[in-house]
């Protein structure tokens, strides 16, 4: 058989026709040039895509890692003459009171407040208030004439016996001048005094026939020829504590100064 000769540029000829092996491998030679220069561009184009990072908004503000905690507030300075509490420590809670003694802002009891004296908060006409003992003191049945006592028996006549005006009128004189001297005195010793010792006289008698009063102290203790001005204590079956009357020495005779009774 004849041999036909090779053909470098196209592979056909040569014996045993070689030229389909050699295309085959010029074929699979250009394929991978052709990936080979696909693969380059790519990387050209863009080296790293995966570590491309957006810029952040103009306006936004940049994150802060881990932000720290608030300060403290300063714990408040101690009271004087009072130790610093140890860190760590409560503050302490404030004194008590002292015994027989209220605390801040708590309500008094007793005094001369204005409670109706029929009222008895309603407990009944015979009972007493918690500060006051039917046991107090001593008790006063004397009322000799030109003594002290004799005036305050006279007032409790005024006030028990009679009426507003006259009994107003029966108990006037017996203040001192000073008490009744003129229109705006009068006026005073009557709004005030007699008004309140109108009130509360029903509540000083001791039960009995005979007029008693119920006397706690005098001041002075005793009565002497040269003493002055002289006050008395007496119990209501109704106020919480014992009332004064206070009587002065004037023109030799015994005169109501100052009646909260």
């Amino acid at each position: 058989m004849p041999t036909t000769p090779f053909h470098p540029a196209t592979g056909a000829g040569g014996s045993g026709s070689p030229g389909r092996p050699v295309r085959r491998l010029c074929a699979a030679l250009a394929s991978l040039g052709m990936l080979c220069l696909a693969t380059t561009g790519a990387f050209a184009a863009d080296p790293k895509p995966s570590l491309k990072v957006r810029n952040p908004s103009p306006t936004a503000p940049a994150p802060v890692p881990n932000p720290p905690a608030p300060a403290p507030a300063p714990a408040p300075a101690p009271a004087p003459g009072q130790p610093a509490p140890a860190p760590g420590q409560p503050e302490p809670s404030p004194p008590a009171p002292p015994a027989g003694k209220a605390a801040p802002g708590a309500r008094k009891g007793g005094g001369d407040d204005a409670r109706n004296p029929n009222d008895h908060g309603g407990l009944g006409p015979n009972v007493r208030h918690k500060n006051a003992k039917a046991d107090d003191g001593e008790v006063a049945s004397e009322f000799k004439d030109g003594t002290p006592l004799a005036v305050v028996r006279a007032a409790f006549r005024c006030a028990l016996e009679q009426d507003e005006s006259s009994g107003f009128d029966c108990y006037m004189p017996l203040n001192v001048e000073n008490n009744r001297n003129n229109e705006n005195a009068r006026t005073h010793l009557r709004r005030y005094q007699w008004a309140h010792f109108r009130k509360w006289a029903p509540t000083y008698p001791l039960a009995g026939k005979e007029f008693a009063l119920r006397q706690t102290r005098q001041v002075p203790a005793k009565l002497e020829a040269e003493t002055q001005e002289i006050k008395y204590f007496f119990v209501s079956r109704h106020r919480d504590n014992p009332a004064p009357v206070t009587l002065r020495r004037e023109r030799g005779a015994w005169l109501i100064y100052a009646n909260s009774l």
